[in-house]
């Protein structure tokens, strides 16, 4: 009987035994399964280090799979430390989106560092159930003064449709984003120009805005900001505003083939079928997406980069493009197509046309550099040649290109023929300047007294303000 006693006894201690270390490992399982123990510490999302101007808050986010339990934010300064946030969740949150203050009561002080630490802790079990910790800390630089900005000299006045050049000074040893933006939120980039901390731009007036002011936007890297406006008088110029037939033959020649050779690569998957079109559908397709998508094309081909080197001088000739031509199309020109009297559709149009011989020579007046010399739809074969400051020229209906993109090309160059391509019916010239992307008259670029008065001077002046004043 003893040995009967004693054998279920072992069997007893055995499963025993067993079923402690099977609780054991299912407990070790769980820990390392469960949710409630998961090991990822929260994430903290702040910047390292940074600029302050102490007045705009300081975005901080907290991320944590389980939950955010508790948070800590403190401002340490000259080895005090101050806590700005803190909090201690009754709900965990797994994200939590913060904005942290200066202390309007220390903005006196005079500091030019400090430090942000910010500690938070999750609510998982793990780490003897007191969760998953993480701290993040970074180095402020204070900087509480804004950009200066003063103008040097610019152009006296600015027309409707044309352009201007301004030179400015602009000083701060953070300085993030300087640029010139129109009331209507036009930009312009500037260039550096003759010594450190001054600059230099040309802009323009978009015909299509009624009216215009321009302001220098200067940042720093603290969020401080300067705008001044740039004082130009203000030309007002009335263009031409036209009422043009449209003819059966031009729809069902030129506009039948554009439209053709280009509606599926433009509209959506959602668009009418090309079939299902009306004439003055495929009309309203061509002269105003089409007309659209080619002048998009355009502005990313001359998207100004400005040098990183000081521009000292900017010569430019008069522009003529083609001798012995004679116009027949206004820049500005606001034109209503009408179809049996009733109207269908609108443009302005944004260059000069010429017209001369047949296939007649195209030569630069400046030199530059060939950005394209493709096709683009309405405009046909059309060469453009940057000059620099954001100055580009396009020569638009080409026949032939004889140039290559790239290439560096002096004045006199012969770089076309004029043409039909695109949406001309006749052999011409469509002749645009352009400024920063900005198709402007090119009627002030191809007078030299104008040139003289608002380009050539300008620079010539500043420099010499410049020189005068010890910079």
């Amino acid at each position: 009987m003893s040995n009967y006693y004693a054998s279920q006894k072992r069997g007893t201690g055995k499963y025993l035994f067993f079923l402690i270390v099977g609780m054991i490992l299912a407990g070790i399982i769980y820990i390392y399964t469960s949710e409630r123990f998961e090991r990822n510490k929260p994430v903290i999302t702040i910047s390292k280090s940074m600029h302050w101007n102490l007045h705009d808050a300081i975005p901080l986010k907290l991320n944590d799979d389980t939950g955010i339990k508790s948070y800590k934010v403190y401002l340490e300064q000259e080895g005090q430390r101050v806590v700005l946030l803190k909090d201690q969740l009754l709900t965990p949150v797994k994200e939590l989106n913060l904005e942290i203050k200066y202390p309007k009561s220390r903005r006196h002080n005079k500091e030019k560092s400090a430090k942000i630490i910010v500690e938070t802790s999750d609510i998982s079990y793990w780490n003897v159930l007191e969760g998953n910790s993480a701290t993040s800390t970074t180095d402020i630089i204070i900087d509480k003064r804004k950009p200066l900005v003063n103008v040097i000299n610019k152009s006296y006045k600015i027309a409707h449709g044309g352009s201007a050049l301004v030179t400015f000074e602009a000083r701060d040893e953070n300085m993030q984003d300087l640029y010139i933006i129109s009331d209507k939120g036009r930009r312009f980039e500037v260039t550096p120009f003759y010594k450190e901390n001054f600059y230099i731009a040309l802009i323009a007036w978009p015909v299509k805005e009624r009216s215009f002011r321009a302001y220098i936007m200067a940042k720093d890297k603290a969020g401080n900001f300067t705008k001044t406006y740039i004082p130009y008088f203000l030309k007002t110029r009335h263009y031409k505003k036209s009422k043009i037939p449209v003819s059966d033959k031009f729809l069902d020649g030129k506009i039948d083939t554009l439209s053709y050779e280009y509606y599926d690569q433009t509209v959506n998957e959602e668009a009418v079928e090309y079939n299902a079109l009306s004439r003055t559908d495929k009309f309203r397709f061509v002269n105003e997406q089409l007309r659209n998508t080619n002048e998009e094309r355009i502005r990313e081909i001359v998207k100004y980069k400005p040098d990183v080197e000081p521009l000292s001088s900017f010569h430019v000739n008069p522009f003529l493009p083609l001798k012995n031509s004679a116009k027949v199309g206004s820049f500005g020109d606001h034109r209503h197509y009408n179809y049996k009297k009733s109207k269908i559709s609108e443009a302005y149009h944004l260059g000069l046309d010429l017209a001369s011989v047949r296939a007649d020579k195209i030569k630069l007046s400046n030199g530059g550099r060939v950005l394209y010399t493709g096709s683009n739809g309405i405009y046909g074969n059309m060469p453009i040649v940057d000059h620099g400051l954001g100055l580009t020229s396009l020569y638009a209906h080409c026949s032939a290109i004889n140039v290559s993109e790239g290439e560096i090309v002096g004045r006199g160059t012969y770089i076309a023929n004029t043409g039909s391509t695109g949406l001309a019916l006749g052999d011409h010239l469509h002749f645009t300047l352009m400024v920063q992307g900005e198709m402007v008259r090119p009627q002030e670029w191809m007078d030299r007294n104008w040139i003289n008065d608002n380009i050539t001077k300008i620079i010539a002046e500043a420099k010499k303000i410049i020189k005068a004043n010890g910079q």
